[in-house]
C-alpha cells in the first residue's frame, strides 16, 4: 500500500465489540475522530466485516484500524518476536524446558502461557476484541478453524489455547501490515507437503516471505527468527506439532489467501513484493485498476475533495469559535445543488429564543450592519454616549 497521509478514521461503533470493556473507548471521543484527506465512509454489511471506503481508491480496505487497538496489539507482538529471538539465540536453555518429564512440562508450559499470554499479551488486546462477523474474512476463518479444532481434540487445554488464538487474531485484524504478509504466504502453503514434513514446509515458507522483503534486514530477520522458533518447538515438542498439522487440515486456505481488493491494496506498497511480483509490474497493475476506476467514475474524485473541503471549513470555524469562546447561535452554510452555490441559514436554540438575533445576523449577512439601538437624550452640556 502507499504510503497515505491520514491519521485515522473513525472508531467503530460499540456493537462491533465482543466485550463490554470496549464501553470505555465512548467516554474518550463524543465527536468526529479525524478522518483522513480522502476517506469516505466505514461499512458493517449484515455479513460481516467492516469496509472503510476512500474516495481514491478502487477497493475499500478491510477492517477499521484507530489508534487504542493498534496500540494494544504493540506489546503482544513484542512479546511473540522477542520470545522467538531467546528460543534462537538459548537452544541449550529452552530446550531443557521440552526434556524435562511431561508432568512437569506441561504444568511449566501452562505457567508460562497463563503469566506472558493470559495475563499480558491477551487482558492488553481483550477490550478491542470483535464480535466474529466482525473480524476480516481471513481472520474469520483462521478464528473458525482454531475454536472448532480446540473444541474437538483439546478441549481439556481450552482456557489456555483459545487466548492464544484470539490474541493471534486481535494482531491479525488490526495489523494489515502483518495480516497481508501472512494471508500472502499462507497462498503458498502445501497442504500435502506441511502434513509430510512441517518443519521443511514452514522454512521454505519462510525463504519465500524473506525473498519477497524490500525492507531493512531486520525486518527479515524476525520472520527468520519465527521460523526457526517454529520449527524448534515442533521438534521438542510433539504437541504442538499435532496442533499446527490439525490446525492446517481444517482450514480452507482460499478464505485466508489474499483477494483481488487485498492484491489492489499490496500492489504499491514500497516495502514487500507481493505475490514475488516486481515494482514495475505491480506500478502497472495499480495504474491499469486506477484509471479504469476513475473513467467508471469520472466525479469521485471531486466528491472527495468537497467532502474534505467541508470538514476542514467546519473545523476551522469550530476552532476559531472555540478560541473566542463564543457561542454559535446562527450559522450561514454554502451548499451546493448542482452548479448552483446556495446559502442556508441555520439556527440555534439560542437564536430561535431571541427572535431579534434573527434579524441582526440577516442584516450582516446582506451587509446592512446590526441595527441601530434608539438615541437617548442627554443632559445639556453632557458628552453622547456610546
Amino acid at each position: 500500500m502507499e504510503e497515505r497521509s491520514f491519521i485515522t478514521v473513525k472508531k467503530p461503533p460499540l456493537d462491533v465489540f465482543a466485550t463490554n470493556s470496549a464501553e470505555s473507548q465512548a467516554n474518550e471521543d463524543k465527536g468526529e475522530s479525524i478522518p483522513g484527506a480522502l476517506y469516505d465512509r466505514t461499512d458493517y454489511p449484515e455479513d460481516g466485516d467492516m469496509l472503510t471506503y476512500y474516495f481514491d481508491h478502487a477497493f475499500p480496505m478491510k477492517g477499521e484500524p484507530y489508534p487504542d487497538a493498534v496500540d494494544a496489539i504493540l506489546s503482544a507482538k513484542k512479546l511473540f518476536i522477542k520470545t522467538a529471538k531467546f528460543m534462537t539465540k538459548h537452544y541449550v536453555l529452552s530446550a531443557t524446558l521440552f526434556l524435562l518429564p511431561n508432568v512437569i512440562t506441561r504444568r511449566l508450559w501452562k505457567s508460562l502461557i497463563q503469566q506472558y499470554v493470559i495475563e499480558f499479551a491477551y487482558d492488553m488486546t481483550l477490550p478491542h476484541a470483535l464480535v466474529d462477523k466482525r473480524y476480516c474474512r481471513s481472520v474469520r476463518e483462521l478464528r473458525r478453524a482454531g475454536l472448532k479444532v480446540v473444541d474437538e481434540k483439546y478441549s481439556a487445554d481450552k482456557n489456555i489455547l483459545v487466548p492464544f488464538l484470539e490474541t493471534f487474531a486481535s494482531i491479525m485484524q488490526w495489523d494489515n501490515a502483518h495480516r497481508y504478509r501472512f494471508q500472502d504466504v499462507a497462498g503458498e502453503l502445501d497442504k500435502n507437503a506441511f502434513e509430510k514434513n512441517p518443519s521443511k514446509e514452514i522454512n521454505r515458507l519462510v525463504h519465500i516471505q524473506v525473498s519477497r522483503e524490500r525492507g531493512w534486514h531486520e525486518t527479515k530477520g524476525r520472520y527468520v527468527i519465527a521460523g526457526a522458533a517454529m520449527r524448534f518447538l515442533m521438534f521438542f515438542n510433539p504437541y504442538v506439532k499435532r496442533l499446527l498439522k490439525d490446525l492446517v487440515r481444517e482450514t480452507n486456505l482460499d478464505e485466508v489467501k489474499l483477494d483481488e481488493g487485498d492484491d489492489y491494496h499490496n500492489l504499491m506498497r514500497p516495502d514487500y513484493d507481493v505475490h514475488g511480483w516486481p515494482m514495475e509490474l505491480r506500478q502497472n497493475k495499480f495504474l491499469k485498476i486506477r484509471d479504469e476506476y476513475y473513467k467508471n467514475n469520472p466525479t469521485r474524485m471531486q466528491s472527495g475533495q468537497d467532502k474534505y473541503e467541508q470538514w476542514t471549513s467546519f473545523e476551522n470555524l469550530k476552532r476559531a469559535v472555540l478560541k473566542e469562546n463564543g457561542i454559535p447561535f446562527i450559522l450561514f452554510a454554502a451548499i451546493r445543488h448542482g452548479n448552483q452555490s446556495l446559502v442556508k441559514m441555520i439556527e440555534t436554540t439560542l437564536s430561535l429564543n431571541n427572535p431579534s438575533l434573527k434579524v441582526a445576523a440577516k442584516n450582516i449577512f446582506d451587509g446592512q450592519g446590526s441595527p441601530k439601538k434608539p438615541e437617548e437624550k442627554n443632559e445639556v452640556g453632557a458628552e453622547p454616549k456610546v
